[in-house]
């Protein structure tokens, strides 16, 4: 079954509003839900849906819980497949940014949740990744050894390193975990 735009129009808010609750159990439902409703929408409804939804799917990507995070990264593999490129070039950077800023505790959830589609989409996600990773640390040009400039090389190079682990992986055709 297809769903239409009015059917997603009141689920969409739905969803929103899930993945801000503070039980597990609720987010990882939304999760799921979000998943049948990426599966079951067609291109166009998730083209006319991809500002709404994108959110929803990045939030659940730095969610604290594992599953969660699986799941998300699962949405967006199915979104990656119907939509192409725009959905890694929406997403990758917006993680990104959360690893520059002052809260570790953010940058380490973006963190997991790049490493969750490097394990989906390890080819892709590195086309983007590598090009903004390399433009970040040449544009930086400042020489302050600031803690949380520390803090961001230092979640750079672990992010690296997971990158590099996942194109190993990928190209072995090792499965980590």
């Amino acid at each position: 079954m297809k769903m239409g735009d009015r059917v997603t129009s009141i689920v969409v808010p739905i969803l929103e509003k899930g993945m801000k609750s503070g039980e597990d159990a609720t987010r990882q439902g939304v999760c799921l839900g979000l998943l049948e409703l990426i599966n079951s929408s067609n291109r166009r409804l998730l083209e006319n849906n991809f500002i709404k939804l994108m959110p929803i799917v990045q939030a659940a990507l730095c969610d604290t819980l594992e599953d969660v995070c699986e799941t998300a990264a699962q949405c967006f593999n199915v979104m990656q497949s119907k939509l192409g490129g725009s959905v890694i070039d929406t997403v990758v950077p917006l993680l990104l940014n959360d690893l520059k800023g002052n809260d570790t505790s953010k940058a380490e959830l973006s963190l997991q949740g790049l490493c969750q589609l490097l394990a989906l989409r390890g080819r892709d996600v590195m086309t983007v990744l590598i090009p903004k990773l390399l433009n970040s640390e040449c544009g930086s040009g400042s020489s302050s050894s600031s803690s949380s400039g520390d803090e961001s090389k230092k979640n750079l190079l672990n992010l690296f390193q997971a990158t590099t682990l996942a194109s190993i992986s990928e190209n072995t055709g090792d499965i980590m975990h």
